[in-house]
């Protein structure tokens, strides 16, 4: 399944993949839907027994 490229990948002090998705300007709705295909990847290829966190990084957020 080709999710495109992860911006950052890394695991925290519990050993969980954590995924951080990188957003120059607004965090528009579609970053949570490209945060949430990215997860759920690296939830069943790399990590199904371990927790996998997600975090966007943006300028703004919008509501």
């Amino acid at each position: 399944m080709d999710v495109g490229r992860i911006d950052i990948l890394t695991i925290d002090q519990d050993d969980n993949f954590v995924v951080f998705e990188l957003k120059l300007n607004k965090g528009m709705d579609s970053a949570m839907g490209q945060l949430l295909r990215y997860m759920g990847w690296v939830k069943s290829e790399l990590a199904p027994d371990k927790e996998v966190l997600g975090v966007i990084v943006a300028g703004e957020i919008d509501e």
